[in-house]
């Protein structure tokens, strides 16, 4: 007998995949976009599965994800790093805790954390190319441009870094003029 389909089908795209691309997708999303009735579900199903798998770092990375969306980044946070605790190599889940120090003004632990994610896969792109974006939120547009260029030599083909380093440069020269 054929199980009859559910509306999980419908939420896994939140919790899906957990890399790179998902992160700045999630990062990038339009919070009043959000259902966030299907995220408080999904909240309570991960926290269930977390409860009877602790010591699975990617629940716990997936539950965060769920938690960042519902607009609970302190929650968020714990979570990533209790799923660091487990798989201190995961080089993901330092980016996007980054990300959320950022966002809540821990500068300090933010830069802490990228460069941990840099340190952990040097070869990606990404993880630059989002501390370069830090970086310039912040003001820091020396440090910003060189991680842009970073990763724009790490992945040529990302338009988006290009326009961003673009864009970066262009606030030099206005700021010098």
């Amino acid at each position: 007998m054929a199980k009859p389909k559910t509306k999980k089908a419908a939420r896994q795209p939140i919790t899906e995949a957990f890399n790179f691309d998902s992160v700045v997708s999630l990062i990038k999303q339009d919070r009043s976009t959000i259902d966030l009735k299907a995220v408080g579900d999904e909240i309570l199903t991960l926290r269930s599965k977390v409860t009877e798998h602790p010591q699975d770092p990617a629940l716990r990375a997936r539950l965060a994800a769920c938690l960042y969306l519902g607009g609970d980044l302190d929650g968020a946070s714990i979570e990533l790093k209790r799923s660091i605790a487990l798989r201190s190599d995961d080089d993901v889940s330092h980016v996007f805790l980054a990300r959320i120090l950022d966002e809540v003004g821990d500068r300090e632990s933010a830069t802490r954390e990228f460069r941990r994610a840099i340190d952990l896969a040097p070869q990606a792109a990404d993880p630059h190319f989002l501390f370069a974006e830090s970086l310039m939120k912040n003001g820091e547009v020396s440090p910003a441009i060189n991680e842009y260029r970073r990763a724009i030599d790490l992945k040529p083909s990302a338009e988006a870094y290009s326009v961003c380093l673009k864009r970066c440069l262009a606030c030099t020269t206005t700021s010098v003029q």
